[in-house]
């Protein structure tokens, strides 16, 4: 299969840069207008942190519009298209300094939520491998387009009444681009199947999952305080020789660079958004030196870069693997507000400089001290009880134990790897496994009793099928990758070898790698795995267990093999599972590339006849060929 990491998605990219491409140039205006009716500092205030608090006030009202009333998102998409518009023209061209905030207000609050709209098809249409380089390529598009509006007319496009026009040729073409979404195509077709279950969160989360996710947002509010404290982009520089538009293109720059790394690896892009944190401190030590400004506009936009990827892809992930829709723009809407209170702080300390030195590094402290307290539960899938991701690739490998034995793949992302490239080993106390071998004969003969006085018994599924385990010299429980009917049996691994662990509750031992509670099975496998037998002595069941731990298979991606194994279509899927077909194409995609199968039926074949006589059938074939 041919990877997409690094590869942007064009459709959900050319939406995002239409969108982004009038929000913004709307913003400018009113900034520049504005700028011409008050003083600079006051202008400052007005525009960054009344106006970022007031878009993540739009932004907060559209996620809770998405979780409340998620089949009609596109009609508040297109609702707020108009609005943007109707605002736009009294914040430009009024005279008066209060109507010109109160609608310039009303156009920042269409800004976060036209933002939000566009963070939804990321998440719901865009696979998590390229959806950082999609937001990058989108949002570096339109800085680019910005800038040469700007410099066809001198620099002056923001200054004139014309920008009116070019902004409602925007809205007609963010219109255009919405509707030839092939997300927004299914969903008139579907009407409101879809639903708003998968939006709303009603399935609950773990104490440790809204912890986590609370740490997070709190983290990215903190990056973005510390980052507006040691820049704030006055508008005094303005009117010293600094281009606006030109010093941008610094930004478009620094967020493709971003979306490429955080598409390899997002623990790489998180380790480069906090190592991004020194450059602020940078630029309050340079305060009052003969620095250029041109200088720190360029750094401050390219680091910008960074933040700006790494706190809206953050909760993008989050969304999509937990789905949570809903919580897609979260990212963005605490990094406004941390944007309006760093600004804030950059104003209000602006005269006494050393304490705003110490407010910010006591801020960057705390920032750190978060980020690695969250960063093993994030990337690593180090949660105290529950993986927090349940929904993520990452999430089983680190339940269950299984990979692919020296693969060494990391579970965040295509291109990452584990610290010498070995997957992690989960090894269980000899001690105080109970555990059955067989003989030479096949016959099983039951271990005495452990020192401990407990009894060894077998582990046996729901079904009351007796599952034999192995002991290897180190008291390590082991599965045997495959065998020759592809029907995973136990076997001894060496002590080099990839050990998979065992899952036990309080009421005793439970079958290896079961996936627990929600698992994808209904009642047709049930009745199968009674007295049905596949290949070898396991029955359909069983199988499936072990081909999803063989392969490791997310709670996502084992719900949609499934549906795959009953033959739906992915729009049959989509409908089954309340999630848009995008999404069952990219669970699809990966369930070809870890499985290494060309093609659904390939994968169908080797799950029930095996992947050895799925070869020799192959090599059969080819040798026939020849002749």
């Amino acid at each position: 299969m041919e990877k997409t990491a690094g590869k942007p998605d064009l459709r959900s990219a050319l939406f995002i840069c239409a969108c982004f491409l009038l929000t913004s140039t709307g913003y400018l205006a009113w900034v520049y207008h504005i700028m011409e009716m008050v003083p600079f500092r006051t202008a400052d205030a007005v525009s960054m942190v009344a106006g970022y608090a007031l878009q993540a006030a739009g932004l907060g009202l559209f996620m809770a519009f998405l979780r409340r009333w998620g089949d009609l998102r596109g009609r508040l998409f297109n609702l707020s298209l108009i609005l943007h518009m109707l605002c736009l023209i009294p914040a430009v061209l009024s005279a008066s300094l209060l109507w010109t905030m109160v609608f310039g207000g009303l156009l920042n609050i269409q800004c976060g939520m036209i933002a939000g709209c566009y963070l939804y098809t990321l998440t719901s249409w865009t696979g998590e491998e390229n959806s950082a380089i999609t937001l990058g390529t989108g949002y570096g598009i339109s800085i680019f387009l910005t800038w040469l509006l700007s410099v066809a007319v001198g620099g002056s496009a923001y200054y004139t009444h014309g920008i009116l026009v070019v902004c409602l040729i925007l809205t007609v073409l963010a219109f255009c681009a919405a509707t030839l979404l092939p997300e927004q195509a299914s969903e008139a077709e579907a009407g409101a199947e879809a639903g708003p279950d998968r939006l709303s969160g009603k399935a609950g989360m773990t104490e440790e999952e809204k912890n986590c996710i609370f740490q997070s947002g709190l983290l990215i509010l903190l990056f973005s305080i510390v980052n507006s404290c040691g820049f704030g982009f006055p508008s005094a520089d303005l009117g010293q020789g600094v281009s606006l538009e030109s010093s941008r293109l610094f930004y478009a720059a620094g967020l493709l660079i971003a979306g490429l790394v955080n598409d390899q690896s997002r623990k790489h892009g998180a380790v480069c958004a906090l190592a991004a944190l020194v450059i602020p401190f940078i630029m309050l030590a340079l305060k009052g030196e003969s620095v250029p400004l041109r200088i720190f506009w360029a750094l401050s936009y390219f680091t910008f870069g960074f933040y700006s990827i790494y706190r809206m892809i953050l909760f993008s992930d989050i969304a999509r693997r937990r789905n949570l829709m809903f919580l897609c723009g979260f990212g963005l809407l605490t990094g406004r507000i941390g944007d309006a209170a760093g600004e804030a702080l950059c104003l209000a300390l602006s005269e006494r400089i050393p304490v705003l030195i110490g407010i910010t590094a006591i801020l960057f402290v705390v920032c750190v001290f978060l980020f690695f307290r969250i960063y093993p539960v994030l990337y690593l899938g180090q949660a105290p009880s529950k993986v927090l991701f349940q929904d993520a690739p990452q999430a089983f490998l680190q339940t269950s134990g299984a990979g692919v034995e020296g693969s060494g793949k990391s579970p965040d992302g295509p291109g990452s790897e584990y610290p010498g490239g070995q997957a992690p080993r989960t090894a269980d106390d000899a001690g105080s496994q109970a555990t059955r071998i067989a003989d030479e004969t096949g016959s099983q003969a039951p271990r005495p009793a452990d020192e401990t006085g407990s009894r060894t018994s077998g582990v046996s599924d729901a079904a009351g099928i007796q599952m034999p385990e192995i002991v290897d010299a180190a008291g390590s429980h082991a599965l045997r990758t495959s065998d020759n009917t592809d029907s995973q049996t136990p076997e001894t691994v060496s002590n080099a070898g990839c050990q998979v662990p065992e899952t036990a509750d309080d009421t005793g031992r439970q079958m290896p790698n079961d996936p627990g509670p929600g698992a994808p099975f209904d009642q047709v496998y049930d009745q199968r795995s009674a007295g049905a037998g596949g290949p070898g002595p396991e029955g359909e069941r069983e199988r499936f267990y072990r081909f999803c731990a063989r392969y490791a298979l997310s709670a996502r991606e084992r719900e949609v093999l499934r549906q795959l194994l009953e033959e739906k279509t992915n729009k049959e899927i989509a409908e089954i599972l309340s999630i848009s077909e995008g999404t069952v194409k990219y669970h699809i995609h990966n369930l070809l590339q870890k499985t290494e199968c060309r093609n659904r039926g390939v994968l169908l074949s080797v799950f029930f006849v095996g992947r050895d006589h799925v070869n020799e059938h192959a090599a059969a074939g080819i040798a026939e060929k020849k002749q």
